[in-house]
């Protein structure tokens, strides 16, 4: 007996130290990137100990990592089948959750660019990148190196080793062309598929709605190119919110320099050591179709030694090799180095082999050639043949700089240069040569974005939208182009297209951002006359759009007041023509009918369909809203049918939505809710396949309100969170108050009061931060209604009266007002209390 209680003891001894040891072994392969050893290691520790929750939590987080999701699925399932048979207990609720995350989880969605070669060497980089992100307490690797020591490719390499195995991905954002952390932002957003790169002074700019985004997902976010926004205050602001918000995103950064922040890791990349003669060797292999002698090997180890095994420095030597002996590369190499080395003490080694590298690359160019590089330097981002041969690059030499490794050849037929390459090729381009190529460049991408413009809501906005994905950052660079040389015809020609994608994709501050750095410019410029204060005014006008939609309407109106000497001063016809209509739609949303009257009343009286249909059909849209809010319904429904004929010879998509949507809207303010549920419907369905993410988020919302109205509830709020989630992806706070109207009437009608003015407060308050005066008006009303019972009679009735009476509101709302006035009491009614008093109150 003594004997089998000693064994026993010692048994479970060491079952539990067996156990201990196995979960070390399986915790050190899952954060050292031992997966498939992991798996196995945790298959050993569940069979010892099949109760323990936490092995079966490994092993399905181990699956993951190792590529096989339904493996960690069939394991959770297995997981459950033991804890049913022998504890008759479900499993706990972390591991319930982690099978909820596997369930939603999309491991392998990843935006990562096809890589053009094998990356030679750098496995024990790729490794070390690797095992610091997924070790516990790191979430920030910077790579750093001088430009063209091949951070890009190795940090890209890393990541492709790390999709399918995060929950939800890798997201790949460049930086390329940017210069100021507004553009990491909207590049982040736009990567992400947030579909509004605003930045709005409210109180969820956009950073902050990424990190929302981003703080309940598992993935990797590859930044690439960091160091031109390391000079500017708020350098680190995203990726610093990132740290702290976002407890589960990882962030692998390129950049030539540290960001110095406490939780970075820094991996310095330095030159190649025996893999630069194998790169060498191969890249002048793709070169000559066909390999180096074998005599050339203590030639090739040479050029390595002197150029320090920077690769991009060797592919660029290695171009040479098809005109000329690696020992004649080697010894100008060697030669140029000593000239650097004279002029330029102050370089380090290994920039100086880049620049020897470059200047070598260069002399062996012809003039044309040289020329050629050099106007390529211009493009932001990548770009395609068309736009380089506006710019006067033909295709032999594009087909010659690509072989000689100054020029990237990508998968989808576009071209790029690396940015340090660009960065030497823009020294080139100086004077005249340098004005001549920018104003090719403004016209080029002016033409090609004027006809991508036209597209956008008609038959191929997918396709406008997509070409514009590929080169904004080629308009914006022409816009700032055409800025610095003083351009005033390219910023007309840039200013349809620019205006209109971003309104169309709701980057608003990012808008305002450009048109008011031109505005500045054209005021610095002194213009008087001609193409400068046609551009001014129309420059002008766009500022003030992109601050009116940003929901700062007094401010948008006080600029307006500024354009109109300048657009009056410049006599272009359909400038004056916008300026009005805008002026009338921010009167219209500040409340102020008497004046929006005025203005609309001008404008209808003097349009003729018969010289501009289009014009005119824009004046019906516009006054049509006016007639809506004061109550004038005939006049209403007479003026948007009108539009909506002309729309439709125009064969203008979107804006025969825009009808439609009035229309069903219009049904809805009438309380024809049986007319206005259909219209509303095939709305939105339209609006889906259209694409317009605003615009599926109106729809939802109005039809969401209509579906309220008639009792369906479910549906009605399911409408109502996807618009606000949809408007909190767009930044959007001049559209989010109407859905959570919608939730909060939901909440009221189910009795759920708390609810209902957590809701309306929200609402309420973004309402009031973007000065929709009819939308308070609204929320006063039905916050009103749902605190019927619990205020003093007269205050209540009171209050009705003021929204009765108040003249910022819609007449809709001052209608129902006074219906549930009259409904209550009889004349004399009670005082009106004081708007402020009434919010005070109610909030």
């Amino acid at each position: 007996p003594e004997f089998d209680s000693w064994r026993l003891l010692l048994q479970e001894r060491l079952h539990t130290l067996a156990g201990s040891a196995l979960q070390q072994l399986t915790h050190h392969a899952l954060y050292s990137g031992q997966w498939t050893s992991g798996v196995q290691y945790a298959a050993q520790l569940v069979r010892i100990d099949p109760l323990n929750e936490m092995a079966h939590q490994l092993k399905m987080r181990l699956h993951l990592r190792n590529r096989d999701r339904s493996a960690a699925l069939k394991q959770y399932a297995a997981c459950r089948q033991i804890l049913a048979d022998e504890l008759g207990v479900e499993p706990l609720s972390s591991t319930q959750q982690l099978y909820q995350r596997l369930r939603a989880a999309t491991p392998d969605t990843h935006n990562l660019p096809v890589e053009p070669s094998p990356l030679v060497g750098r496995d024990a980089e790729i490794t070390a990148i690797i095992t610091t992100l997924l070790a516990p307490g790191t979430r920030l690797v910077t790579l750093t190196g001088i430009g063209g020591i091949g951070k890009t490719r190795v940090a890209l390499a890393a990541a492709h080793h790390l999709v399918g195995r995060l929950y939800d991905g890798v997201i790949f954002v460049s930086l390329i062309g940017v210069d100021h952390p507004d553009g990491l932002v909207t590049r982040t957003a736009d990567a992400l598929e947030i579909d509004n790169q605003q930045a709005q002074k409210s109180k969820q700019p956009l950073d902050e709605i990424i990190v929302n985004y981003l703080s309940k997902r598992e993935c990797l976010l590859v930044i690439d190119n960091y160091e031109p926004l390391l000079t500017h205050a708020a350098a680190t602001r995203l990726v610093e919110l990132l740290l702290k918000h976002a407890p589960d995103v990882r962030l692998l950064i390129t950049s030539r320099e540290s960001l110095q922040l406490y939780e970075e890791t820094v991996i310095a990349l330095d030159g190649l050591q025996t893999d630069a003669a194998i790169l060498f060797s191969q890249h002048a292999t793709r070169i000559r179709g066909k390999p180096l002698p074998a005599a050339d090997t203590a030639q090739i180890d040479r050029i390595c030694n002197l150029l320090t095994g920077v690769p991009l420095a060797l592919e660029l030597a290695a171009g040479q090799t098809r005109a000329q002996p690696v020992a004649t590369i080697a010894d100008n190499i060697a030669q140029t180095l000593d000239g650097l080395q004279t002029t330029l003490r102050n370089l380090p080694p290994r920039q100086r082999s880049l620049r020897a590298a470059f200047d070598y690359s260069w002399v062996l160019l012809s003039e044309p050639l040289q020329a050629q590089l050099a106007r390529l330097a211009l493009f932001a981002g990548d770009f395609d043949r068309e736009a380089a041969q506006a710019v006067g690059v033909d295709t032999a030499a594009l087909r010659s700089l690509v072989a000689k490794s100054l020029l990237q050849s990508q998968s989808d037929g576009r071209f790029a240069l690396h940015p340090l390459i660009r960065e030497f090729a823009d020294e080139k381009l100086q004077g005249a040569r340098r004005s001549e190529a920018s104003g090719q460049f403004c016209h080029h991408f002016a033409k090609t974005f004027v006809h991508w413009a036209k597209a956008l809501g008609r038959n191929m906005t997918q396709e406008a939208l997509a070409a514009w994905r590929l080169d904004h950052a080629n308009v914006v660079q022409a816009w700032h182009l055409a800025i610095a040389e003083r351009d005033a015809l390219g910023l007309l020609r840039l200013n349809t297209p620019l205006g209109k994608f971003h309104d169309w994709r709701n980057w608003y501050h990012a808008a305002e951002m450009l048109y008011t750095e031109a505005a500045a410019a054209l005021t610095d410029w002194h213009v008087a006359d001609g193409r400068e204060l046609e551009a001014y005014g129309d420059i002008l006008l766009r500022q003030a759009w992109f601050v009116f939609v940003q929901g700062r309407v007094q401010e948008a109106i006080e600029l307006m007041a500024q354009v109109e000497p300048v657009v009056q001063r410049g006599g272009d016809q359909q400038s004056i023509e916008i300026w009005r209509r805008t002026l009338l739609q921010m009167v219209i949303k500040a409340g102020d009918y008497a004046h929006a009257q005025t203005l609309a009343n001008a404008l209808l009286a003097d349009s003729d369909p018969t010289q501009n249909p289009e014009n005119h059909a824009n004046r019906l849209y516009d006054s049509f809203h006016l007639f809506t809010a004061t109550g004038d319904y005939d006049r209403a429904t007479e003026l948007i049918n009108e539009a909506l004929e002309i729309f439709e010879e125009l064969g203008d998509t979107r804006r025969v939505q825009m009808c439609w949507y009035a229309l069903g809207n219009l049904a809805r303010s009438q309380g024809d809710y049986e007319r206005a549920i259909p219209l509303l419907r095939d709305c939105l369905a339209a609006r889906i396949d259209l694409g317009d993410n605003k615009s599926v988020a109106n729809t939802q919302s109005t039809l969401a309100d209509a579906l309220c109205a008639v009792d369906e509830l479910d549906e009605a709020a399911q409408l109502a969170e996807a618009a606000c989630e949809s408007y909190a992806k767009l930044d959007d706070h001049i559209g989010w108050p109407y859905p959570l109207n919608v939730l909060g009437n939901v909440a009221r009608a189910r009795g759920e009061r708390k609810t209902a003015v957590s809701h309306y407060r929200t609402a309420l308050q973004m309402a009031e931060e973007t000065n929709r005066q009819m939308k308070v008006a609204e929320l006063l009303l039905d916050w009103l209604l749902l605190l019927e019972d619990e205020l003093e009679r007269n205050f209540f009735l009171g209050g009705l009266v003021t929204i009765a009476g108040l003249e910022t509101a819609e007449y809709e709302h001052r209608r129902l007002a006074q219906q549930h006035l009259d409904r209550r009491t009889a004349l004399p009614y009670p005082p009106a209390i004081p708007l402020a008093v009434l919010k005070e109150r109610l909030v």
